[in-house]
């Protein structure tokens, strides 16, 4: 096997490992969102009231699945969608009080998965990982 795929497929593996953690924390602390929707979630807590195109870039997900995502969220009641004053074709997208408040509990589930899975790691070896990936992730930014 070569080395760009051996590559994809163990970045692969460890983020599914890593979604299937976080999924079995949330599912402990009884949450009601995935890991999937934590990460909309996560840049709705970081700043509401951005449209949802705005909200798919921001999360890294294209169009149709995170507007898949929002009606779950909406559906939940934990995120509401309110049309734009300058622009009705446009949807801005706010969290509700009870998508505010899962904040903390829902990070402490990410948190603890993360430290689980990069238990085998040294300290130093995580902070150059996650060097690493930062390096590799503002590269596709740009």
């Amino acid at each position: 096997m070569d080395h760009q795929n051996n590559f994809a497929r163990l970045v692969g593996e460890v983020a599914t490992e890593l979604a299937r953690k976080v999924e079995s924390q949330m599912k402990t602390a009884g949450l009601p969102i995935t890991p999937e929707q934590y990460r909309v979630m996560a840049v709705l807590w970081n700043k509401d009231g951005i449209s949802q195109i705005e909200l798919a870039a921001r999360s890294r997900r294209d169009r149709a699945s995170t507007t898949r995502i929002v009606d779950l969220l909406e559906e939940k009641r934990l995120i509401a969608r309110i049309p734009d004053r300058n622009d009705r074709r446009i949807n801005l997208v706010y969290l509700t009080k009870q998508g505010r408040e899962l904040e903390k509990p829902a990070s402490a589930c990410v948190e603890r998965s993360i430290a689980e899975l990069l238990t085998p790691l040294a300290m130093d070896e995580q902070w150059n990982l996650t060097i690493l990936l930062r390096k590799i992730l503002k590269e596709t930014k740009s």
